[in-house]
């Protein structure tokens, strides 16, 4: 893949990881490469540790510490779950006090068949804790990062995808597992139908983009493309996780299982920021519904920061 090195801009690495094993010395070399991190974390001691294991908090925050000191750019993954989701509030105080960068995932029916169902999350709740959290948000934006929040309401302005999960990562993210094998990116890792090449081989993207694995995500792509093209939201997800849609759904001719929540969100969004243009923009004497104008002016004031704030947050 080194032919194409002269082609990429602004690339970088980063590790996917429960840092079980990070050391400082591991640290100072991932810190001199610039190679971020992230891991998972559900929120406190006890609530983490319930849905993942007792331990698996001391020994990833343990970690976290390493990587901080070490000035290593390290984000969490939070996945909300059918147990979770009762906490919201505490789970999110906990990542404020930490001053982290997060990002939300719902969890979802078993993907790898591996009977998960008790944790998963229907698309509303999903929906419904976005909407929660965002207006907690709102108050604190300056103190830590929702990676979701931010990118959804840039999403919103740009009329395009910005984060992963939304931005048709497809080709803009690789992943390589422990053996060498390239994947799509690191939530494929294991899963031989999507090994797109092994870095040994040294393949080029022209190589990459003959592979049966490339060929299932194209497939992906042109289902987006075609069923969802009558949907407001669709330049803002463009289906949502291919991984999340192919996996859910064992074919790649299917989006996200989270759409519904998704479109949740975004359209709470764009009705916050219609609000928000309407009170700034319109005064009364323009428009025959002062009422109306009223309310959204009096909204905004209830908040510390808006979905303009957002829309611009560096």
């Amino acid at each position: 893949m080194h032919s194409q090195n002269k082609k990429i801009k602004n690339g970088g690495f980063s590790l996917q990881s429960n840092l079980w094993l990070l050391t400082p010395e591991l640290a100072k070399l991932f810190a001199k490469y610039n190679i971020a991190i992230s891991t998972s974390i559900d929120g406190p001691k006890e609530i983490n540790d319930y849905q993942r294991g007792e331990g698996y908090f001391d020994k990833t925050m343990n970690a976290y510490e390493i990587a901080k000191k070490n000035g290593i750019k390290t984000s969490f993954v939070c996945t909300f779950t059918s147990y979770s989701k009762d906490f919201k509030d505490e789970i999110y105080e906990f990542f404020l006090k930490n001053e982290a960068s997060i990002k939300l995932h719902g969890a979802l029916p078993s993907l790898r068949g591996d009977n998960a169902d008790k944790w998963a999350l229907t698309t509303e709740e999903h929906g419904q804790i976005l909407i929660d959290l965002l207006d907690k948000y709102l108050y604190d934006l300056d103190k830590f990062e929702i990676k979701d929040f931010d990118h959804i309401c840039k999403s919103s302005f740009l009329r395009r995808g910005t984060l992963c999960t939304f931005a048709d990562c497809i080709g803009d993210t690789l992943a390589i597992g422990h053996d060498g094998k390239i994947y799509p990116c690191y939530r494929f890792v294991g899963m031989e139908d999507y090994v797109l090449g092994n870095v040994q081989d040294n393949p080029s993207m022209k190589e990459i983009m003959k592979t049966s694995a490339w060929g299932k995500l194209e497939e992906f792509r042109e289902y987006v493309k075609e069923n969802c093209k009558d949907c407001t939201y669709t330049k803002f997800c463009n289906g949502g996780c291919p991984y999340n849609a192919i996996v859910s759904s064992k074919t790649p001719k299917s989006v996200d299982p989270q759409c519904e929540a998704y479109k949740i969100i975004f359209k709470e969004v764009s009705d916050r920021l219609n609000k928000e243009f309407l009170s700034s923009s319109l005064p009364p004497m323009f428009t025959s519904n002062t009422q109306q104008v009223q309310e959204a002016q009096d909204e905004n004031k209830k908040k510390k920061y808006s979905i303009k704030d957002l829309m611009f947050k560096k």
